[in-house]
């Protein structure tokens, strides 16, 4: 990944109750079973209490595969690899933990767009997605990682497709709003995004803090961008880029073991801090 995205601070809204209609998943009990993005309060701690008598679901996304290589770097490194290297590791880091469920979009050299990364992701009941890329950029100087939530204007374009799907099929994991008024699914739809969005955004501060103490970070290492596989209005999702295969010191450090076990460590304390707001039993 490659694109300019401007930089995002943090800022955890707490959203008023959502008005009542009978479809409306928070006016129910929490299903212990699935994560309910549409908590009556839509606080960060409403979106995960149903996480609370089961082990959350991290999916991790390696970052392209197959016929599509992604970057490249000066000594040969495709970033198709190495992120599936990393999103293994992490996946096993995890598992010893007995904290979680992993599920990968992929664990071999595949193809799978983006749209199905995300598919794959709600199918299984992700409470968050990691999406794992390694950058490029036309400066061989910059190097860091950096952590991206949704840009707004992603998530209004999103608003917009969700809400021409919403009476042919289920566009909110929990919610069936198929036959009411236009303007109850469009508020329904935003107050999921809104909801993951928030999440997404003090899931993301936590990574960049974490990985911060270990990893060289890019500087205003949290950002906003226009990334299809973290639209999913359901999952609070981040893309992690591991730093600048552009840059031959950075590239040399992310095929080191030692970094990566360093990158691993971090990113599963990370995790286990976040998840540990929520008091779950673990």
């Amino acid at each position: 990944m490659n694109k300019a995205h401007k930089n995002h601070q943090i800022k955890i809204v707490h959203k008023p109750p959502f008005p009542e209609t009978k479809n409306f998943p928070g006016n129910k009990p929490l299903d212990s079973k699935r994560l309910t993005p549409l908590s009556k309060t839509a606080t960060t701690e409403g979106f995960l209490a149903a996480a609370s008598k089961r082990k959350p679901v991290i999916v991790i996304d390696p970052g392209h595969g197959g016929k599509d290589p992604g970057a490249t770097g000066s000594f040969g490194t495709k970033e198709k690899n190495i992120t599936l290297k990393y999103s293994l590791a992490l996946k096993k880091e995890l598992e010893k933990t007995g904290k979680y469920k992993v599920v990968m979009t992929r664990k071999e050299n595949k193809f799978i767009s983006l749209s199905e990364r995300v598919r794959i992701a709600q199918k299984a009941g992700g409470d968050v997605l990691i999406s794992i890329h390694a950058d490029s950029i036309a400066n061989p100087d910059i190097q860091g990682f950096s952590v991206y939530t949704l840009s707004e204007r992603r998530k209004d374009s999103e608003a917009k497709k969700l809400l021409e799907k919403a009476n042919h099929e289920d566009v909110i994991r929990g919610a069936n709003i198929k036959g009411e008024s236009k303007d109850v699914q469009e508020a329904i739809i935003n107050f999921a995004q809104d909801s993951s969005k928030d999440i997404s955004n003090d899931f993301a501060a936590t990574i960049g803090r974490n990985l911060g103490k270990e990893i060289h970070p890019l500087v205003k290492n949290q950002r906003e961008g226009s990334l299809a596989v973290l639209t999913g209005a359901d999952i609070p999702s981040v893309l992690i880029e591991l730093g600048y295969l552009s840059n031959k010191y950075e590239e040399k450090a992310l095929l080191d073991n030692n970094h990566m076990e360093k990158f691993v460590l971090s990113l599963t304390t990370a995790i286990n801090e976040y998840f540990s707001k929520f008091n779950l039993v673990f």
